[in-house]
């Protein structure tokens, strides 16, 4: 079974605190178990840690027990609580605590023995113990604090009522209890913990009682702010306190166990070489005595002895017989001539007179010779009359001294006189230690520090183990605290969001109950949020309301529009949205409500000017279009003579009938071309086309005009111009209104100049004529749909003011876009944009659309649909007509392409509305033999798409069977 599964069982443990709580108790459990257990077998390690701590009694193990008993009932919630069981067993294990306390108390207090402390087994660990199997009187305070909280929260007190308050008071006293006592077991502070004739507290019952007030704390801290702050952080800083201060005190604790033992090496060493240097001095006394009574004879005799005492005693070191002014009178051998050079120096005659002075021994401090080892110089006075004498000598100090016994856990430092003739040789850690004593009148001074090798080999990993199990339970503790401090902001902040929505905001539970809402939604209702706070959000719709949670299967980002009612009776339409908050406490949502009256208001009159203007134009092509046609055709029948002979000024008349039923036929046209436009239904093929040839046959049409005109016509395309991906007919219609009102607007003698060129990713092509041009403040209205600017001082005549804003539908729907430059008196210059054929045609047809959404995200879905067979061009036909009916106006673009006989389809959808487009497409489908297949790819909304070749996608095999 995974977490998930036992967080869905066991809905208790799905919030942070109570998992700790529970945790706690479980702990908590444990320990008394194994403390019971190790009563019943006779484990000592079980009972008492350690030999020398205090024992955990039975009775106490037994109401630990039933206090991690009651803490998973409480944590386990209110229900759980108020059940019969679940009060049963807080009152049976917080009687059993302030009962079995109470008593050990009175007992304490009286000197009576109520036999309650060897009611379960017979106490055989007496350590730190006043009374066979009695708890301490600091555990039983303990306990009946800890029995108390249980007892009051069997009530079930009101979050931030008194009790509920004191309940968070008295479980930090029991925190603070354990804390002080952990403290002073790491102090070893041993009177604090109990007086002389009363138990002392065990370790391991502190830190049960640590553990389980942490764990009633994660339960209250679930309550009020005044439940929470009176912890905070508090617990998290001692315990942290407390781990560093018992890893600190075990460490201290081993690392003085080590510098005792250290200690005693280098007194040892210090005796030894103090031994050895006076067993060399008492040597050359002798030898000093041997002179002063005459034992050397002969210089034989001399040279023997000398010989024997530099070998035997001073390490191979010259010595010497030196008169009073520290001439050598004789000495042992001495290859580099060293002693001669140090009785020649200063050092030597201060030596001199030292020694004479105190008619001992002395000895230098260490001389630096670069040909010799680091040695000191002796002098020895001759005992006697006459003039003074001496025995020399050299010695190393460092070599006469005994090292003791190798230990490679220590380091070692010697100085005589101040100098160093020892260092240490491994890195320390800690203090040193010393010791000194005196020699020929120099001091010696020996430094010990322990190694890291000796640190690291000699250190047990307990302080180790505990501070990274109070740091780990620190930790918990902390994140309780900020879990609980999170959730208190988080609600703050959800309160201020809520606050300051721009919509009427509700809150609702899983069951449709009203929690919070904002002064927005105060306002629209007229409800104060105490009237509303408990209220099922159904009931604001009145009788029949559909005002209801959202169904299981909604779709959370599709907005619904209600009814509800206010205070009054007074009906309001809102648009509602729909948010679900997951929360610890389930699932809850958030209504965000907009009243739309004056929307519905405006719809409406935009849907009226809409049906007037559609009315106006079905008017136009159903019953003007007609009559014009029998008009104008019977006009030209009396106007060609076929109904008699008229005179010359009946024929002018009838031009100008014949000429305004034209007029009057290409309004209706244009009327009509708007009409399918703005309903989405203008039909178009868009193909890769030779813009060049386009323009081409266009400036050649229109030639015989502008000669007519005496209007010079030019056409300057660029030489690699690409092709478009276009309707060209549609294209070739731009250009006529463009070319035929630079024609008309442009005076005998001017000149007009079309051109083409590639700017970016899009070919631009541009009419520029040299004729009235138009005024700055009439440019911006020119493309709107029936403008006119004023000419009536320029050449033309006045036209529908349909055909500007006909063309830029045409381009926008290329993706383009036309506009224009002008100057009054010196011409106009039209350009639109196409966007060039990028690579495959796919790619061409998808330009402007994943060009729009890189500026404004939305969804997009290329829809390729095909058949096969014979008449599989009609089918085409059939699949591009229903394409077209269902396809929204400017979100939706239909493409088919030839000879590929595939349908291309741009929607602004994802794939769920690509889904249902084809749904829609399939029932507006007239029935065939002839199978549909789709292909569907998907674009990410800031509009990048894997897309390939349609060659490529002919020959996939992922096409699917429009069922």
């Amino acid at each position: 079974m995974t977490l998930r599964e036992i967080g869905s069982r066991l809905p208790f443990l799905r919030s942070g605190q109570t998992t700790f709580a529970v945790v706690c108790a479980v702990l908590g459990a444990a320990v008394a178990c194994s403390v019971m257990l190790g009563w019943a077998v006779g484990d000592r390690m079980l009972v008492q840690v350690g030999p020398t701590f205090a024992p955990m009694q039975m009775n106490t193990a037994l109401c630990f027990l039933g206090g991690s008993i009651a803490l998973v009932v409480v944590a386990s919630g209110l229900p759980v609580i108020r059940s019969p069981g679940g009060r049963m067993i807080l009152l049976v294990t917080g009687a059993l605590l302030v009962g079995t306390a109470g008593l050990t108390l009175v007992q304490y207090a009286t000197g009576l023995d109520f036999g309650i402390d060897e009611l379960l087994v017979d106490a055989y660990i007496l350590t730190r113990t006043s009374h066979p199997g009695r708890m301490s009187p600091w555990t039983a305070i303990g306990f009946v604090a800890m029995g108390s909280v249980i007892l009051i929260g069997r009530a079930t007190p009101r979050p931030g009522s008194f009790a509920a308050v004191a309940m968070a008071l008295l479980t930090s006293f029991v925190g603070l209890l354990a804390t002080t006592v952990l403290v002073l077991y790491v102090l070893e502070f041993d009177p604090a913990l109990g007086a002389v004739s009363s138990t002392r507290m065990a370790v391991h019952t502190a830190t049960l009682f640590w553990i389980l007030a942490a764990g009633a704390g994660a339960v209250l801290s679930l309550g009020s702010a005044r439940s929470r702050r009176a912890f905070q952080w508090v617990p998290v800083l001692v315990g942290l306190v407390i781990s560093l201060t018992v890893r600190q005190g075990l460490v201290d604790r081993e690392n003085a166990v080590m510098r005792d033992v250290m200690g005693e090496w280098l007194h040892e060493i210090a005796v030894q070489s103090e031994a050895l240097l006076e067993q060399r001095f008492e040597a050359l006394d002798r030898m000093a005595f041997r002179v002063a009574a005459g034992a050397y004879s002969s210089d034989d005799v001399w040279q023997s002895d000398g010989r024997f005492y530099a070998g035997q005693v001073l390490e191979n070191n010259p010595i010497g017989l030196v008169d009073a002014e520290l001439r050598v009178i004789w000495a042992t051998p001495d290859p580099i001539g060293a002693l001669d050079r140090y009785l020649g120096t200063e050092e030597a005659r201060l030596l001199r007179e030292s020694a004479r002075a105190a008619g001992a021994t002395r000895m230098s401090p260490p001389l630096v010779d670069e040909a010799a080892p680091l040695r000191s110089l002796v002098l020895t006075p001759i005992p006697g009359e006459g003039e003074f004498r001496f025995v020399a000598s050299l010695l190393e100090p460092i070599v006469a001294m005994s090292q003791g016994p190798v230990d490679e856990g220590y380091a070692l430092e010697v100085r005589l006189a101040d100098h160093p003739i020892l260092v240490y040789d491994a890195p320390t850690v800690g203090a040193s230690i010393h010791d000194r004593f005196e020699i020929g009148g120099q001091p010696v001074v020996l430094s010990a520090a322990l190694t890291e090798g000796r640190i690291a080999s000699s250190s047990s990993r307990l302080p180790g183990i505990i501070l990274v199990a109070g740091l780990l339970f620190t930790a918990m503790l902390g994140s309780v605290q900020y879990s609980a401090n999170g959730r208190a902001r988080s609600e703050a902040r959800f309160r201020a969001l809520l606050e300051s929505a721009p919509d009427a905001g509700l809150i609702v539970d899983e069951e449709g109950r009203i929690l919070q809402v904002n002064s927005r939604a105060e306002t629209l209702l007229d409800r104060t949020a105490e009237d509303l706070a408990g209220q099922r959000v159904g009931t604001l719709g009145g009788e029949g309301s559909t005002l209801w949670l959202p169904p299981p299967n909604w779709d959370w980002n599709e907005a619904f529009e209600v009814e509800v009612i206010a205070a009054g009776g007074r009906s309001i339409p809102v648009e509602i949205n729909a948010s679900p908050i997951q929360t610890d406490d389930g699932l809850l949502v958030s209504l965000a409500m907009r009243d739309v009256s004056e929307w519905h208001a405006m719809v409406g009159r935009l849907r009226e000017s809409d049906r007037l203007k559609s009315d106006f134009v079905s008017t136009v092509s159903h019953e003007m279009r007609t009559p014009l046609t029998i008009i104008r055709e019977f006009t030209s029948l009396v106007h060609d003579g076929s109904a008699g002979e008229i005179n010359d000024e009946q024929h002018d008349f009838l031009d100008t009938v014949i000429r305004n039923c034209d007029r009057l036929t290409g309004l209706v046209g244009d009327l009509l071309e708007l009409a399918r436009l703005e309903s989405g239904k203008y039909r178009m093929e868009r193909q890769q086309t030779d813009l060049r040839a386009l323009l081409e046959r266009c400036v050649a049409d229109f030639e015989p005009v502008a000669a007519a005109e005496g209007i010079f016509l030019m056409l300057d395309v660029q030489s690699d111009l690409p092709d478009v991906l276009g309707d060209g007919d549609r294209i070739t219609q731009v250009l006529v209104n463009l070319m035929g009102n630079a024609v008309k607007f442009t005076p005998s003698g001017g000149a007009i100049t079309v051109t083409a060129s590639v700017r970016g990713s899009e070919v631009e092509v541009a009419v520029e004529d040299t004729g009235i041009g138009i005024a700055e403040e009439h440019q911006a209205m020119i493309f709107g749909a029936f403008v006119q600017v004023d000419r009536a001082d320029g050449p033309g005549q006045r036209g529908t003011g349909l055909g500007l804003n006909v063309a830029r539908q045409i381009v926008e729907l290329h993706g383009g876009r036309l506009d224009l430059t002008s100057r009054l008196g010196e011409g106009s210059r039209f350009y639109f944009t196409l966007p060039a054929l990028e690579g495959d045609i796919l790619s061409g047809f998808l330009a402007p659309h994943l060009r729009r959404r890189q500026v404004a995200p939305a969804p997009l879905t290329l829809l390729l649909l095909r058949t096969g067979g014979e008449g599989c061009s009609d089918r085409m036909e059939d699949l591009s007509e229903a394409a077209l009916a269902i396809q929204r106006v400017g979100r939706d673009e239909t493409l088919l392409v030839r000879p590929d006989d595939v349908l291309a389809v741009a929607l602004e959808a994802d794939r769920a509305g690509a889904v249902a487009f084809l749904g829609r497409l399939q029932a507006g489908l007239p029935r065939s033999e002839h199978p549909v297949e789709y292909f569907l790819i998907q674009a990410s909304t800031t509009g990048s798409m894997d897309l390939p070749r349609l060659s490529d996608v002919a020959g996939a095999d992922t096409w699917r069977t429009l069922s």
